[in-house]
């Protein structure tokens, strides 16, 4: 939203911006689709020239900046339920850097803490798909087979980024402040998107979802709105909730895991207040 709101004025100072329309971004046509899992190792020169295809027709010209913004590039949050923390994220990685036009000025890279990422990587996709018990799932999130230290050193050693900042979900301030960090060199004052109010489905809607799933129905859109509205003002149950001695574990795994970040060479990491 905020790339959206200020793209006549980025475009004055000469950036292209490209995003998806995830959420309801406007005019998000950026649709980049990278290997998973199941295309196995290797060079994927067809991903490559599609991306670099993709790439083109939202840039003004071959000499001109881009700031591009899609989240799932290292990966889909899917994989988490497996214990695989981004698995294909170097292949996805080597892919974007082909088919880029030029090197990466500036990179800005927001991490937010397991538990939390974890609990919304869950609750996301019980929103629409039958999903493991949370009980389950929380072995798979304890067992997890890396973390963001290394998937921090595959953005720096493969993108190349001249600078790369990474900012703890908690540090990262307003949008447009995080559009400043990534390209100070356009100026200030962009204008801040109105804060919206999270639509997440609550714990009843989700459980009421799940339950659906389970006795054997897919519930179509409409009866997915129907049950989000239903049960849009109730209290949180428990549906995807790690124990305090879990919690513990994760964030100071999270805290270890920014320490190793912030002494990495090539990588700022901006300060933030310890879980």
């Amino acid at each position: 939203m905020c790339l959206y709101l200020n793209r006549d004025a980025l475009k004055a100072a000469g950036f292209d911006v490209a995003y998806p329309g995830r959420d309801g971004a406007p005019q998000g046509t950026l649709d980049m689709r990278f290997p998973s899992p199941r295309h196995g190792d290797g060079p994927h020169p067809g991903f490559t020239q599609k991306t670099r295809r993709i790439i083109s027709q939202h840039s003004s010209g071959p000499d001109g900046s881009m700031i591009l913004s899609e989240e799932n590039i290292p990966g889909r949050m899917l994989h988490f339920q497996k214990g695989q923390f981004f698995p294909k994220c170097e292949t996805r990685l080597r892919v974007l850097k082909d088919a880029l036009k030029g090197p990466v000025a500036r990179l800005v890279y927001v991490l937010r803490d397991y538990a939390n990422l974890y609990a919304s990587a869950y609750r996301k996709r019980a929103e629409d798909t039958a999903v493991d018990p949370w009980d389950g799932a929380v072995t798979k999130f304890m067992g997890m087979d890396r973390g963001w230290p290394e998937i921090v050193e595959m953005l720096r050693d493969i993108l190349q980024p001249e600078a790369f900042e990474v900012v703890p979900y908690t540090a990262r301030g307003s949008s447009r402040d995080l559009l400043y960090r990534l390209a100070p060199e356009a100026g200030a004052g962009w204008v801040e998107p109105e804060r919206t109010v999270n639509l997440s489905p609550s714990d009843a809607a989700l459980e009421e979802i799940q339950a659906q799933f389970a006795a054997g129905k897919e519930p179509t859109p409409q009866d997915l709105a129907r049950i989000v509205a239903a049960h849009r003002d109730t209290p949180r149950s428990g549906f995807a909730e790690f124990t305090a001695e879990q919690q513990a574990e994760l964030d100071a795994r999270y805290n270890t895991d920014l320490l190793r970040i912030g002494e990495m060479k090539g990588v700022s990491l901006a300060p933030a207040p310890p879980l």
